[in-house]
């Protein structure tokens, strides 16, 4: 996947315009901030995943 908004990355290595990766799947890259999120941490513990939501959003206004 690349950086923020995390575009997934097909087979022929190029990033999908219209493909996201948010949540869980970005485990890999972001351990247990998806998880934070979702369980009631505070707001800096969960927050990256709400600001990915928010990159992601705009991403796809902007097509």
């Amino acid at each position: 996947m690349t950086a923020p908004p995390y575009r997934l990355i097909g087979a022929n290595g190029v990033a999908q315009k219209s493909l996201y990766v948010l949540g869980l799947q970005l485990s890999s890259v972001q351990w247990g901030t998806a998880i934070a999120a979702e369980a009631g941490a505070p707001l800096d513990a969960g927050g990256r995943t709400l600001r990915d939501a928010d990159d992601i959003a705009r991403a796809i206004l902007t097509l």
